[in-house]
């Protein structure tokens, strides 16, 4: 499994910030779609030269949309989606992207009463429509459950399983994250086996603070249990907060190796 940090692009102008993950030992980072999106053409190029001049790849983005460009509920906007989609698609060619977790309560969340079956509707009508958009550039989406605190559509691996079931897209799948099904008590290991090869990508934080995992945990080796059982051997980011971050990533990759090594 190859390990990698969710990063700010303030964070890849910070002398030294992204050599030094490599130094500890992660792979890649993820950045925020929402934010490299908005980026105008000369802001994007020189995104894309700092990138290049770090030596790091950016396989997977997270934050995919801004809470306004709703894909639920009244105010839905295809239209809207598919002329973002289209030009953040082709930004994620040019930098080498190969997941797009799809998280984004605000888009996502419905307001009171709204029909969870119509959601399901628009939701698979949205994902064939950006199963389309990624596939020229080898993308895949990575539709995320989020805990119920901060999302009410798709808070379960479960939910988002039977979504990307009846969807049915070769390039769309989940992204399981550890944070989120620690918040909302979900099976963890279970879930995950019955997911399978659904899972295109994951995510990592300790649910106490949403921090680095610095200390040993046994919650944490049922998420890899899990993960093993799944068959999936990929990617897995820390999406997490830190008041020393490189001092914490170091700990954590070790913690990390340690827990997956239990399996």
């Amino acid at each position: 499994m190859e390990f990698g940090c969710c990063l700010s692009l303030g964070d890849i102008a910070r002398k030294g910030l992204v050599e030094g993950f490599l130094r500890a030992g992660y792979g890649y980072i993820e950045l925020p779609a929402r934010d490299v999106a908005g980026l105008d053409n000369g802001a994007f190029m020189a995104l894309r030269g700092e990138i290049a001049a770090h030596g790091v790849p950016v396989p997977a983005m997270n934050l995919f949309l801004p809470a306004g460009m709703k894909v639920t509920g009244s105010d839905a906007c295809l239209p809207a989606l598919k002329e973002y989609a289209k030009a953040l698609f082709a930004r994620c060619g040019e930098i080498g992207c190969r997941v797009m977790v799809f998280g984004s309560a605000g888009a996502r969340n419905l307001a009171e009463g709204f029909p969870v079956e119509t959601a399901k509707a628009q939701m698979a009508e949205a994902l064939a429509m950006l199963s389309e958009l990624a596939a020229p550039y080898g993308l895949l989406i990575g539709l995320e459950p989020l805990n119920r605190g901060e999302c009410n559509f798709i808070n379960s691996l479960a939910d988002g399983l039977s979504i990307v079931k009846a969807a049915n897209l070769p390039n769309v799948g989940l992204t399981a994250d550890f944070y989120h099904m620690s918040v909302n008590a979900e099976p963890v290991a279970g879930h995950l086996k019955a997911c399978g090869k659904s899972v295109f990508h994951t995510h990592f934080a300790d649910p106490k603070g949403r921090v680095f995992p610095i200390a040993e945990n046994p919650e944490f080796r049922e998420f890899f249990r899990g993960l093993k059982e799944a068959g999936y051997d990929g990617r897995m980011s820390i999406e997490a907060g830190s008041s020393d971050v490189l001092a914490d990533a170091g700990k954590s990759i070790g913690v990390l190796l340690h827990s997956q090594g239990a399996f």
